[in-house]
């Protein structure tokens, strides 16, 4: 699921604070879709909950 494809894409340095051109991170993406397994697996490998999006 969700979470084993989060979890390669770290395992290969995916950068886990990366903005897409609307300025959404990985973490606001997993937060807005209630995927809270990946969204502790963010946090837990470095995701910043302070970066704004634009």
């Amino acid at each position: 699921g969700q979470s084993d494809i989060v979890n390669i894409l770290i395992q290969y340095g995916a950068a886990v604070n990366i903005q897409s051109q609307n300025g959404f991170t990985p973490l606001y993406m997993a937060a807005q879709e209630n995927h809270d397994h990946v969204v502790k697996m963010l946090l837990s490998n470095g995701a910043n909950q302070s970066l704004a999006t634009e």
